[in-house]
């Protein structure tokens, strides 16, 4: 009997199957839930097992690599069940699938590892997304002291082809950081989130060597996150 995609007879991750992305691109146009039910086993052994075979592998990777990133013990997937609470859009499913790793594998410390799956726009992406207040301050506070340490960081990410995103900037500098304004660092204060990531194209997520392949990003991107954590508990 042929072997599917997502988990060999041993476990190992052998790629998405390959009704993973199209499972996907249909339930944009069939988000509802009888359709969802009726073609849940697709979603469970197309996209979900093998995210999940993929967070285990990423996470042994991360561990012999001696990063301190790891998968949450429980639930370390997130959930394709979208939160309709304060929303209008009702639909009831998210159109992707995604799963983070985070430092020491606590979801509560800031900085981490994200996995996107959804066809045409999948990527990887590591950093503090949106921090909170007193964790932005911290950030901010240390790129202002720190310029130099900063735009080393910056470019050791250049060096392996990676930018820090600069999407969503504040428009003026923030309070308490306005004698910055003429920092060589001034642009990265203004940032809300601290982030880099690659795209990942379709045909990767069929890769056997995917989890290798996310494992090296998180190494190129691991300046960044030792920058922060080293200044933020």
């Amino acid at each position: 009997m042929p072997v599917k995609k997502g988990a060999d007879e041993a476990g190992g991750f052998r790629g998405f199957g390959s009704q993973a992305l199209p499972f996907l691109l249909a339930l944009r146009e069939n988000n509802d839930r009888e359709w969802f039910a009726e073609h849940k086993s697709t979603f469970v052994e197309e996209c979900d097992a093998p995210l999940r075979e993929l967070v285990r592998e990423v996470g042994a990777g991360l561990e012999a690599a001696g990063s301190p990133l790891a998968p949450l013990a429980k639930n370390p997937v997130f959930r394709i069940y979208r939160d309709v609470r304060f929303t209008h859009d009702k639909s009831p499913y998210k159109t992707n699938v995604g799963a983070a790793l985070y430092r020491e594998g606590d979801k509560s410390r800031p900085g981490l590892l994200y996995i996107h799956v959804e066809p045409g726009k999948s990527f990887v992406a590591a950093g503090f997304y949106q921090p909170g207040a007193p964790a932005l301050k911290a950030i901010r506070s240390a790129i202002a002291e720190d310029a130099p340490g900063f735009e080393a960081v910056v470019r050791s990410l250049k060096s392996k082809k990676l930018d820090l995103s600069m999407g969503d900037p504040l428009s003026r500098m923030p309070g308490g950081f306005e004698d910055h304004a003429d920092s060589p660092v001034a642009e990265f204060l203004r940032l809300r989130s601290f982030v880099t990531s690659r795209p990942l194209l379709d045909d990767d997520l069929e890769r056997r060597d995917l989890p290798e392949v996310i494992v090296k990003f998180a190494g190129d991107a691991r300046p960044l996150l030792e920058f922060l954590w080293s200044r933020v508990v």
